[in-house]
């Protein structure tokens, strides 16, 4: 799983293609060595009912993010690069058009084209789980809003080691963005800061393919559209699971129709095995159980369903949150 791909390509910095990755993702590149250097690790809080599907199938369901919490999932973004790149009045998104045409006379409306005509696809077909940047001081305790928001009654908190977010190697085409969570002052600002960034970067723009291009700023436009949430999700620190079935070129996440709640849907199924580099027993870091009034049973039948699965030590990974809340 990584943080950026043009298409089936990913970004590597060591090829000209990713000597523009700084160039045009600084926001999400700079948010992703900010987890890195944070040595964060990333949780998953759920239900355990659903921990148990996930250690049992040995599968993370991705959902649509039309089904998401934030009913403003993947529009706010849209919204905000439309109203932008859009808006000629401004003199940074004029600047940003006129340097790129200059490298490649007309590529403005070409680009503009492309995206308009992906927007369907985009808001038809991303599929994602959440995860949230874990501090160490939560070890014990986990995040009480986090809890409260989406493991209320017997949860728990999936704790996972982070490097294989970080891989640019990826067999499954699941990548990962991080949320920005960026007032619309701040949207405009962090756009207009995209101009300056490409203003001494011509001579790579214009000796890189046309198409490759377009591909890369489109590419920024719908990562924006699945990155930007509103700020007062910012203590989720989220990182998203992202699934885009018409970009897959490999045969490892699965669909399935399942039932959640009383409502059908399509999910697609992340397999966590050894083969993909996503097996469990390195993943797992911990798991706290949530506030209950029924932790040892909890725990108990945890051990052996952790067990069960090959995960190494598993008495020793399950831990009982010190929040002291009635559920």
């Amino acid at each position: 799983m990584i943080t950026l791909r043009l298409d089936s390509q990913t970004f590597k910095a060591d090829d000209p293609i990713g000597a523009l990755k700084n160039v045009f993702f600084p926001h999400i590149t700079a948010r992703m060595e900010e987890f890195k250097k944070g040595n964060f690790r990333f949780v998953h809080y759920t239900s355990s009912e659903n921990l148990i599907e996930i250690v049992k199938t040995k599968e993370l369901w991705l959902r649509t993010t039309r089904l998401m919490n934030d009913y403003h999932e993947i529009e706010r973004g849209i919204a905000a690069v439309t109203n932008y790149f859009s808006d000629n009045s401004n003199a940074a998104c004029k600047e940003f058009w006129e340097i790129l045409d200059a490298c490649h006379s007309g590529i403005q409306e070409e680009i503009k084209s492309v995206y308009i005509s992906s927007l369907e696809d985009l808001r038809a077909n991303t599929f994602m789980a959440s995860l949230s940047a874990h501090y160490d001081r939560e070890d014990f305790t986990g995040r009480l809003s986090m809890w409260r928001a989406y493991a209320p009654k017997n949860g728990v908190a999936l704790i996972l080691n982070p490097e294989v977010f970080y891989r640019e190697e990826n067999r499954i085409d699941v990548l990962s963005y991080p949320a920005l969570y960026w007032s619309d002052h701040e949207i405009k600002h962090n756009f207009d800061s995209l101009t300056v960034g490409i203003t001494n970067k011509k001579n790579i723009i214009e000796t890189t393919e046309r198409m490759v291009v377009v591909n890369i700023i489109v590419e920024l436009f719908t990562s924006f559209a699945i990155c930007l949430k509103h700020p007062g999700f910012e203590e989720e620190l989220e990182l998203r699971l992202v699934f885009r079935p018409t970009k897959q070129t490999k045969n490892a996440v699965k669909k399935s129709i399942e039932i959640i709640g009383t409502a059908p849907q399509i999910v697609y199924k992340v397999p966590l095995e050894k083969r993909y580099g996503t097996a469990l027993d390195d993943l797992v870091n911990r798991v706290i159980i949530g506030p209950s009034s029924a932790v040892f049973e909890m725990k108990t039948a945890l051990t052996e369903i952790l067990a069960d699965a090959g995960i190494t030590d598993p008495n020793n990974k399950l831990y009982f949150s010190e929040i002291p809340l009635r559920t």
